[in-house]
């Protein structure tokens, strides 16, 4: 008598195991990879974008910066002449017969309308690093009360001096030079008159804004 033997049946797998095993090894979609390429091609233009912006920034600081050092460097010596030649052949605003260069300036009006490309020190050297930058300036009488440009020796000077960057952008310093510190007499009752004054000014556009500030000196009584 032949024993029979049980043999495993078949495992018969449903259409629902089917679907689930299939759904759990499925990997990403041509749509999903898509989209997620997408998503890091923007990230990565948006990084290289703030990183141009930062870089752009920081040169247009570090110009800045510049700028006003090469203005002031030139304002300072500028400044530091005196308010007119007391020659009586000096009749000329600007340079006098003879003054070629700046070395030959004696006074703050020899600098009107000066130019120079490179910045150059008093005795004519190129100031090293500086090749493609470019300075000028500007000298004008001007009302003690207004600032504005006059044509006739008011006693105040407005000096401008500019430094041009390799872009081409000018940043602008300003300076008062007046003929004398103090008033050589005391001034009348009642008035008043500024010690010093300060320019407060915003860089860049065609027309900086200048606000000036002052200190007045208590008016004194009339000598006795």
């Amino acid at each position: 008598m032949q024993t029979l033997m049980s043999q495993p049946r078949p495992r018969l797998r449903t259409c629902a195991g089917r679907s689930r095993v299939a759904r759990g090894a499925r990997g990403f979609s041509l749509v999903e990879a898509m989209v997620s390429a997408g998503i890091v091609g923007l990230m990565l233009v948006a990084s290289i974008n703030l990183l141009s912006s930062a870089a752009r920034t920081r040169v247009a600081d570090s110009n800045r910066r510049t700028a006003l050092l090469l203005a002031q460097q030139l304002m300072s010596e500028v400044i530091a002449q005196p308010y007119k030649d007391e020659n009586l052949l000096a009749l000329l605003f600007g340079p006098e017969l003879g003054e070629n260069t700046r070395a030959d300036f004696d006074d703050v009006d020899d600098y009107s309308n000066y130019q120079e490309k490179p910045p150059k020190d008093r005795g004519g050297a190129v100031i090293a690093g500086f090749e493609a930058w470019k300075r000028k300036v500007k000298v004008n009488y001007v009302s003690a009360d207004t600032l504005n440009q006059s044509s006739l020796d008011t006693g105040l000077l407005l000096v401008q001096v500019t430094a041009i960057d390799p872009r081409g952008v000018e940043t602008s310093v300003y300076a008062l030079r007046a003929e004398r510190a103090v008033p050589a007499d005391a001034p009348a009752t009642g008035s008043t008159w500024a010690q010093w004054t300060d320019i407060d000014l915003q860089v860049g556009g065609a027309n900086p804004r200048r606000v000036v500030t002052s200190a007045n000196n208590v008016s004194r009584p009339p000598a006795k």
